[in-house]
């Protein structure tokens, strides 16, 4: 209902808006509401459905449900939560449930996203969570889908046939999606790099390649680009963002980037106008200026001045 009133009041304030309804995808989350706290000592089982989990284990370790099922496989010995930000080595898996130890302490806030690098999604599963999802949504204006973890062309060749007058939004957020970029662009209206599922799903070392070799092909074929995840993270409660933003935010702006997300920094902060404020006038100056590094530095190859 929210999603439905606030789509229409956008239209109403601006018509020509173009509005981006992002569908969940087949990634799964927590469903703790609460906080909890995790101990690296501990080991903690996490699993879908309850009823394949055997008694005798949910007495003996602390259980935490997940939104969704696990990947079709998991390569490595090791998952991550939040974005990465958190590791848990893998003791057991089988397709039911996976006990894991945290390599430090932690708080787990509640519905975050869990990542296991190297993975496969089932796709038919995914298609099936997108058509449900919007069967229960069609009240909602907007004009483009965000479709998460898109891993190959067929999930979008199939959208667009049954929903050709929408913008096709493929989020390229793991290993799949990387390796096959080339014809996830033929089927995409625009590519959405999420940084933060991408470097739990590949690793943070090999991010920045990543990221560049998507662009570079993305520009190739002529889609634009959307980066999303933490652009100005700290201006949720600061009045200017770091240094570390700036830069990465002026590194996009020389890939050629054509939008840079903003996602709690306006939709939870309090500090909202400030940061558009802020953002608007940062673009407009580091726009000119990375033209002018663009056409005196790279164009004549001159490394020393890099």
């Amino acid at each position: 209902l929210w999603h439905e009133k606030i789509s229409k009041k956008i239209k109403e304030i601006n018509p020509n808006s173009v509005i981006l309804f992002d569908i969940p995808g087949i990634k799964p989350r927590t469903k703790n509401t609460k906080n909890l706290i995790l101990k690296k000592k501990s080991n903690y089982l996490f699993y879908y459905d309850i009823k394949k989990v055997p008694v005798s284990l949910r007495k003996k370790f602390s259980t935490i449900s997940l939104t969704k099922p696990f990947p079709k496989n998991i390569n490595q010995q090791f998952f991550t939560i939040s974005d990465g930000q958190y590791i848990l080595k893998i003791i057991k898996k089988t397709s039911s449930y996976i006990i894991a130890k945290p390599k430090n302490d932690f708080a787990l806030l509640p519905y975050k996203g869990v990542n296991f690098p190297d993975s496969l999604y089932d796709e038919d599963k995914q298609i099936r969570v997108i058509n449900n999802f919007i069967k229960k949504t069609k009240n909602v204006s907007y004009d483009a889908l965000g479709i998460s973890f898109v891993q190959s062309y067929k999930i979008l060749k199939a959208l667009k046939k049954k929903y050709p007058n929408k913008i096709l939004v493929s989020k390229i957020e793991n290993s799949e999606g990387i390796k096959n970029i080339e014809k996830i662009l033929n089927f995409s209206d625009v590519i959405m790099i999420d940084r933060g599922d991408l470097s739990a799903e590949i690793g943070s070392h090999n991010l920045f390649n990543s990221i560049v070799n998507v662009v570079k092909k993305a520009k190739s074929f002529g889609i634009p680009i959307i980066m999303a995840t933490e652009n100005f993270d700290s201006m949720i409660k600061n009045e200017q963002p770091t240094k570390s933003e700036i830069v990465a935010a002026n590194f996009n702006i020389a890939l050629n980037v054509d939008k840079l997300m903003l996602s709690d920094e306006t939709a939870t902060s309090t500090n909202w106008l400030n940061t558009l404020n802020w953002t608007d006038n940062f673009l407009k100056i580091s726009k000119k200026n990375n033209y002018l590094i663009m056409n005196n530095n790279l164009k004549n190859n001159d490394k020393k001045s890099l």
